[in-house]
């Protein structure tokens, strides 16, 4: 996986790199509350087993409270005017252009 490479500039808003801590969370609920509504249901009669819904996603979390806050679309073009801002003008053309070439292999990244 050295070598991928994103086929999409789209982005996550947010330094963190995986939304996994907050999914496992996510999860945990929605298992627990679904055990809940199953048991209350078998308490009562074996008809409303079978007619429970299962609980959705939106009824336990919101994805605006995970850490990442969606995506946004950053072109190659913005990328290569941010890479020529930060690099140095005062250092040589070889030496800027591959600290360009760094930066723009690092971003495109996964």
């Amino acid at each position: 996986m050295s070598r991928s490479h994103r086929k999409s500039p789209f982005t996550a808003n947010s330094t963190i790199k995986s939304e996994r801590f907050d999914k496992q969370q996510w999860h945990s609920n929605w298992r627990a509350k679904e055990r809940t509504a199953l048991a209350i249901a078998a308490s009562t009669s074996t008809d409303s087993i079978e007619a429970h819904q299962t609980i959705l996603q939106n009824q336990v979390s919101s994805t605006w409270h995970m850490a990442k806050d969606g995506k946004s679309y950053w072109p190659i073009g913005n990328r290569l005017k941010v890479a020529e801002r930060i690099t140095n003008p005062n250092l040589p053309a070889a030496e800027r252009n591959a600290i360009k070439t760094r930066l723009l292999k690092k971003w495109s990244a996964k």
